[in-house]
């Protein structure tokens, strides 16, 4: 059985305080093995020479061999035993929101969404820096009680700190 919802507002102005606040700095190298791995898993069939041969890709508008859509976090990817892991199945020291989020008397945590925006092409070879920012917390009203979106964006830059692709994601604390 749940506890009942708070009463009141949950945001409060020492929540509002964390917009902006950022997380710690990560880097990783995108590789064609991690490229080739990760079209297989998500079905890219064919295989598609985008993403496995470089002299049939060199003719696409991309120019070479690219990693496919959503494939960005796959280079930060680590394994983590079940065992560290916290309830929502993220690891324990997560290196993405750790410490952005604020602490809310709100127990459920889900998903909200996810924003991409891409400037160019990731590449074998390429050197990612991640880094993460609490970019807003809104509070609403839900039928079930109060609701608190919030959305982190992440930036992922070059090593020669172009910017390569922005994220967005919210999730919803109930």
């Amino acid at each position: 059985m749940s506890s009942p919802p708070p009463e009141g507002p949950i945001l409060r102005p020492e929540h509002l305080a964390w917009i902006g606040k950022e997380g710690p700095e990560t880097k990783a190298t995108v590789t064609e093995a991690d490229i080739h791995n990760y079209a297989n898993a998500v079905g890219f069939a064919g295989p598609d020479p985008l993403y496995f041969d470089a002299e049939a890709a060199a003719d696409t508008p991309y120019g070479g061999i690219s990693a496919p859509p959503l494939f960005f976090g796959t280079p930060f990817t680590r394994i983590v035993p079940a065992r560290r892991l916290r309830e929502d199945g993220l690891p324990q020291d997560d290196d993405v929101h750790s410490g952005l989020r604020p602490p809310l008397p709100l127990p459920r945590l889900m998903g909200g969404g996810t924003e991409v925006e891409y400037f160019r092409p990731m590449r074998p070879g390429d050197t990612l820096v991640r880094k993460s920012r609490l970019a807003d917390l809104t509070e609403k009203s839900g039928r079930t009680g109060p609701l608190v979106f919030t959305t982190i964006e992440t930036d992922y830059r070059d090593g020669e700190g172009e910017l390569v692709l922005r994220v967005r994601s919210t999730t919803i604390s109930r």
